[in-house]
């Protein structure tokens, strides 16, 4: 990786620490199958700085998603790279020292998922969940416990 993209690389992890969220989107289906996937997002109302993070994940070939919203009158972007590939393929590389445990988290999940390569809907593990509700708990959720024994629950 060259010098410019390894600078690109610690402002963006300055940029993931202050105003980024590491996290897991949790979809459930039918209450008896969820769907757990690693995001990365930052929002802001600084259309300038989205364009900066672009700027930089498209010379580097992390892809990402971009959409924005206008409540009360103020356009609020928000940039997401979604999915165990693309988190995989930038993790390595962020320098966050905020954030450092749920970068971790979510290292430690999508490493453990994609070792399943061709068994991708393989039930997740007890440490898969425990990384999940772990984060979950960072955040502050509320019933983050709950949420972990939902997550059991499904595992039968």
């Amino acid at each position: 990786m060259g010098n410019q993209q390894q600078r690109f690389l610690e402002w963006f992890g300055g940029i993931l620490d202050g105003e980024g969220c590491l996290t897991f989107k949790t979809r459930w289906q039918r209450r008896r199958f969820i769907q757990i996937t690693p995001v990365i997002i930052i929002t802001n109302t600084s259309k300038d700085l989205i364009d900066e993070c672009i700027r930089g994940l498209s010379e580097i070939k992390i892809p990402y998603w971009v959409t924005s919203k206008i409540p009360k009158g103020k356009t609020i972007y928000s940039l997401e790279i979604s999915g165990l590939k693309r988190v995989s393929k930038i993790l390595p590389y962020l320098k966050v020292r905020a954030k450092k445990r749920q970068a971790e988290l979510l290292r430690l999940f999508t490493e453990s998922r994609l070792q399943l390569k061709g068994k991708e809907k393989s039930p997740y593990t007890n440490q898969e969940l425990q990384y999940v509700a772990e984060l979950a708990e960072i955040h502050t959720r509320k019933n983050a416990q709950r949420l972990y024994a939902r997550l059991l629950e499904l595992r039968g």
